[in-house]
């Protein structure tokens, strides 16, 4: 019998006594009234039909007797015999009951009969009442038992698993999904703190819940971890609530869902992010980082030391003997890198067959020439391939100095610049870098230039058009920016933009670029969109959507006909940052470009994570479409890719005809190089696209003349 049962039954059996009451009593009352008045009862007060006559003297001389004792009664004097007769008076009430009339008794079973009928009335309705509220009570009873099962079913089909914890923070409840989850013992874990169970490294599981107030919003996530029955970590995220009764907090009850495989795989994408997919070692932004971290130890006294090692044939072995050979020369170039370098030297792969090395703690250039020529004939052994015997030459650019001046993308430049001489001279030669101080002073003088560039207005814009794939319709205008230097002439973007990223000067340059590139947009057809790159500095040191907006508000131009441009670089600075910047910037409406894609190592997983619009293919793969077939599959790879994500695909560097071919055979949407235009000043834009418009209403005129016919 469940609750709403053994409730009732007590409800029942009390209307169940008064309905067999309200049927037995009339009945009762009735066979009494009407079986005394038909019957009839005799009384002690009239004598009984047969009595002897003794018995009738013997009551007569006991009168004559009460006669004498009793003078006090009253008496009927008969005068004849000399006697008084005393009198028997009934007291008040005492008539006996059937000897009331006809009439009395029917009004009297009337009555009877009318109450009876009421008591029965209200016991039938009390008694259908009892019926609706048994029957709402079984279905509300019902409904909860099902909720409970459908509860505790999820609770023990889901992988997360519930626990509850008293005032003082002692765990009081584990689901059972508990121990399915990490194979430990329920029983063993209730009543004991909860800290013991779950560790986080950012706050104390006790003290975090004890934020979680009543006056809040009551509900809070953390992440933490614990370990599992076989001793492994699990890394988890929680979520709680207070458990509020009477206005007071009696406990805290949650759910922990265990994230390890998600944590895993970010770990696996965040080292896969900076580290070559081939041979294991770091890329180009894990090498920037570091070298961004170690100069900018202005304390840090040791000497630092480059190394850019460039295998001369690489390229030709690869092309003849395809893609194996070519992983097999990586990975047996890295390993002899590994083997022949310390623990706390840096090792890592830029492109094709080049390879940097970070020396620590070497301060003697003798020492170092030493090292390069070991490390030139460890490379130059054979390679086996199979039964394949391959050799590569190599050479060394070196640059050697305390980290005190410059940054990364400076050091990486003069080793590029040893590099060339040391090309220049043959395979198995290394070159120092020996003007690195003259270097570093003239860019030193370069960047204080750039200081007072924006004040003397020597900045301008250069316009660059982007064609639809058949290259007979521009559908944007790239703005790319210039310095025109008092002494240096015509200075590209590439040339000083690192020096401004090194300062706060990337961010007014580009606020200035913004403003500019929209004003001019302005004026150029509606159809036609102008499209800007802004630097990783400015998403990590400036606000580049309040840029873009007070870009927009100044200019008055729609949002939907601004384009920005950013690189891989903005979304390895700070993913956290570069996420809020970029969905601003799209929930605004601005078109997002993804530059270079392909470069890196991660761009498809941005395409997935980040609301790009459209890719931008590096130039480089371009430039090998006619020449590398691998380099044709990896663009058409890109086109399809982007047109399966819904993301337009633009080729960059296009500079032949044959490119050109390529990419529309290929399907790509946009197509960008000199080949189809280069860049030019605003007035020299200005007919282009005007002659663009021009010949666009003669044709919607000449179609309008048509549909007229």
């Amino acid at each position: 019998m469940n609750a709403v049962d053994a409730a009732n039954a007590s409800r029942y059996s009390r209307h169940t006594r008064v309905l067999v009451l309200a049927f037995v009593l009339p009945i009762l009352a009735c066979v009494l009234i009407i079986g005394g008045a038909v019957l009839g009862i005799p009384t002690a007060s009239e004598p009984a039909n047969g009595l002897s006559a003794q018995t009738t003297a013997t009551q007569s001389a006991s009168v004559e007797r009460d006669l004498g004792e009793n003078s006090g009664r009253p008496v009927i004097s008969l005068d004849d015999a000399g006697a008084g007769l005393p009198v028997q008076a009934s007291p008040p009430g005492g008539e006996p009951w059937w000897s009331m009339s006809l009439p009395t008794l029917a009004a009297l079973l009337l009555a009877v009969l009318i109450f009876s009928g009421a008591l029965l009335r209200k016991t039938l309705r009390s008694l259908r009442d009892i019926d609706q509220d048994h029957a709402r009570l079984q279905h509300e009873y019902a409904a909860l038992r099902c909720s409970d099962e459908r509860l505790r079913a999820l609770a023990d089909a889901s992988s997360d698993w519930i626990w509850e914890t008293d005032a003082f923070l002692r765990v009081s409840y584990l689901s059972s999904s508990f121990t399915t989850a990490t194979g430990l013992a329920r029983d063993v874990w209730l009543g004991q703190p909860v800290e013991l169970l779950l560790q986080c490294e950012t706050l104390p599981a006790g003290q975090w819940l004890q934020q979680l107030g009543v006056g809040s919003s009551g509900v809070g996530h953390l992440r933490c971890s614990y370990r599992d029955s076989i001793g492994q970590t699990r890394h988890s995220r929680i979520v709680a609530c207070p458990i509020v009764r009477d206005g007071q907090i009696a406990g805290y009850r949650g759910t922990v869902l265990d994230i390890t495989d998600q944590v895993g795989a970010q770990a696996q994408l965040a080292h896969r992010s900076t580290h070559d997919a081939v041979t294991g070692l770091g890329d180009e932004h894990a090498l920037t980082r570091f070298l961004d971290q170690t100069l900018a130890d202005r304390l840090r006294p040791v000497p630092l030391t480059l190394l850019l090692l460039d295998l001369a044939g690489f390229e030709a072995l690869g092309g003849t003997l395809g893609e194996p050979a070519r992983d097999c020369i990586l990975r047996t170039v890295a390993s002899r890198l590994r083997d022949s370098t310390r623990s706390n030297d840096l090792v890592t792969r830029l492109r094709d067959g080049q390879f940097m090395i970070v020396l620590a703690s070497i301060d003697e250039m003798t020492e170092i020439g030493h090292f390069c020529q070991r490390l030139i004939d460890n490379l130059q052994r054979p390679i086996v391939h199979g039964v394949k015997q391959l050799q590569v030459g190599v050479n060394i650019g070196v640059v050697h100095d305390h980290p005190s001046r410059g940054d990364a993308r400076e050091w990486i430049g003069c080793a590029q610049i040893a590099l060339r001489e040391a090309q220049a001279e043959g395979p198995g030669h290394w070159q120092p870098f020996a003007p690195a101080l003259d270097r570093q002073n003239c860019l030193w003088q370069l960047e204080t230039d750039l200081r007072s560039a924006l004040q003397h207005e020597q900045l301008l814009l250069h316009f660059q058009p982007r064609y639809s794939a058949d290259g007979a319709r521009v559908v944007a205008v790239e703005a790319l920016l210039r310095w025109q230097h008092p002494v240096e002439g015509l200075l590209a973007a590439d040339v000083f933009l690192p020096l401004a990223e090194r300062s706060d000067l990337i961010v007014a340059i580009e606020r200035w670029l913004l403003r500019e590139a929209c004003a001019a947009a302005r004026h150029w057809p509606q159809s036609i969109a102008v499209s800007v790159s802004l630097a990783p500095a400015h998403f990590s040191r400036g606000d580049a959507p309040r840029a873009v907006r007070d870009a927009l508000t100044d200019s008055r131009l729609p949002a939907n006909r601004l384009q920005v441009q950013v690189a891989e670089q903005v979304m390895l600075g700070c993913a956290d940052g570069a996420m809020t910047a970029l969905t601003a910037l799209n929930e605004a409406g601005v078109g997002l470009i993804l530059d270079e894609f392909g470069s890196g190592y991660c761009s498809l997983g941005y395409l997935r994570i980040y609301p790009f619009d459209a890719v931008k293919i590096d130039p480089r793969f371009v430039a090998g479409l006619a020449s590398s077939p691998q380099d044709r599959g990896l663009v058409r790879g890109i086109i399809d890719l982007g047109r399966a994500m819904g993301v337009r695909v633009i080729g960059a560097g296009v500079d032949t005809e044959q490119q050109l071919l390529s990419l529309q055979d290929d399907r790509c949407a946009e197509v960008q190089g000199l080949y189809l235009g280069e860049p030019m000043e605003r007035a020299a834009l200005a007919p282009l696209l005007q002659q663009q418009t021009d010949v666009r209403r003669s044709r919607q005129g000449h179609q309008a003349g048509l549909h007229a016919r």
